[in-house]
């Protein structure tokens, strides 16, 4: 999330105006649920997801105060 990198910038125009926000990718480690004793049936993939609006925004502000 601190990676400058990652941070994506997005724009639509929706009547008349520009709106704009950013979003950050990130990689959340895969889960599996086995009862007891179960082994995996193969390596699970992670998920990728998305902190985007006015939290991405508080984010990459927070890591432009950091980096300043």
């Amino acid at each position: 999330l601190m990676d400058p990198a990652h941070h994506r910038r997005h724009h639509f125009e929706w009547e008349g105006t520009v709106r704009e926000w950013f979003s950050m990718p990130y990689l959340e480690p895969a889960r599996v649920d086995l009862a007891a004793g179960e082994t995996p049936p193969a390596p699970a993939s992670d998920v990728e997801r998305f902190i985007w609006g006015a939290t991405a925004g508080m984010l990459r502000n927070f890591y432009r105060f950091l980096a300043a």
